[in-house]
């Protein structure tokens, strides 16, 4: 399939062991405790977003009766969408502006999933990341505006924090695993 997953790849990560109808699947995502910390997504969406996994071969679905209740459309990874989220969540995120939301689920499903995981993810994104701060280090040697110093320099702080926090991470993860 040629079907490009962005945030519904997250979606595959609740579908893989446990099969769910979209209710269930939108308390998951709401958790506060869980992905709820950085990420919401309307119903609407999400039900487009499912949509989207069944039509590429990552999910299917079926309808369940249950007596005189209305039918439920329950949901489950293929598969095919078992693979995808597992290689989805091994690589690191190619822009910071992906971090915030997208890093942060994958760190989420990888910690869930064993701490081998999770430190290659960490570990990936770390190397990505300080590939970041070299092309930004090496464009702030042109000569340029002052304007053009001031954002680089920025960009180069919080991709400095961004590492340390990784650091941090791959440290607590170990901490938490003797």
């Amino acid at each position: 399939m040629n079907t490009k997953l962005e945030l519904e790849s997250a979606l595959l990560g609740f579908l893989i062991d446990n099969p769910m109808h979209g209710y269930e699947l939108n308390k998951n995502i709401s958790d506060l405790s869980g992905v709820g910390l950085v990420w919401r997504v309307k119903t609407g969406k999400l039900y487009a977003m499912l949509k989207k996994l069944e039509a590429g071969g990552f999910a299917t679905s079926s309808t369940i009766k249950n007596g005189n209740r209305p039918a439920k459309i329950v949901f489950s990874a293929t598969e095919q969408g078992k693979k995808y989220f597992l290689d989805w969540i091994k690589e690191p995120v190619k822009h910071g502006r992906e971090f915030r939301i997208k890093f942060l689920l994958k760190l989420y499903f990888s910690i869930k999933g064993n701490e081998k995981t999770a430190k290659h993810l960490i570990r990936s994104q770390i190397k990505e990341t300080e590939n970041w701060r070299r092309d930004i280090e090496k464009s702030q040697k042109e000569e340029g505006k002052e304007f053009k110093k001031i954002v680089t320099t920025y960009r180069l702080f919080q991709i400095n924090n961004l590492i340390d926090w990784l650091e941090w991470c791959d440290k607590f993860i170990r901490e938490q695993a003797s």
